[in-house]
C-alpha cells in the first residue's frame, strides 16, 4: 500500500511565494500541494473544503491578519498543523501565534529551509 500525501496549503500575499515554496517542495516525495490563497477569505473557503494536513500561513495578509486566521483555523478544527511564517519575526508575533496555536513559527527571510526541512520531516510522519 502506497504511504498517503502530506496535504499542504499555502497562504501568502506574496506571488513570489506563493511559486517559491510548491517549486521548492515539488522534489520532495510525499508532498502535495492541494491548493493556495493571497487572503484570509479565500484561505477559510478553501481549507475548509480541500482539508489539508498543513497549512503555511503568512502574519500579513491583506483583509485579516494571520493570527486572525490562525485562530478561526484552530477553533474550528480546520487544519490540524500550523505552520506560521513572516518577514516580520517580531517576538510578540511569534508569542501571539503560538498562544493560538502555530505549530511552528519562521522568519522567511532566515529560516526559509528550515521552514522546507520541516514539512519533509512531516512527509516522512505519514510513511
Amino acid at each position: 500500500m502506497k504511504p498517503r500525501n502530506l496535504k499542504v496549503f499555502i497562504t501568502d500575499d506574496s506571488e513570489i511565494i506563493l511559486k517559491k515554496i510548491p517549486e521548492m517542495l515539488q522534489e520532495i516525495d510525499g508532498i502535495q500541494i492541494v491548493g493556495s490563497a493571497r487572503d484570509s477569505v479565500n484561505t477559510l473557503k478553501a481549507v475548509k473544503e480541500l482539508q489539508p494536513d498543513v497549512i503555511v500561513l503568512d502574519v500579513i495578509l491583506p483583509d485579516k491578519s494571520g493570527m486572525a486566521t490562525l485562530k478561526i483555523i484552530k477553533e474550528e478544527e480546520l487544519v490540524p498543523i500550523v505552520i506560521m511564517c513572516t518577514n516580520y519575526p517580531f517576538q510578540e508575533y511569534s508569542k501571539r501565534c503560538f498562544e493560538l496555536g502555530a505549530d511552528f513559527f519562521y522568519d522567511k527571510s532566515k529560516e526559509f529551509n528550515e521552514m522546507i526541512c520541516t514539512l519533509q520531516e512531516l512527509s516522512k510522519d505519514l510513511s
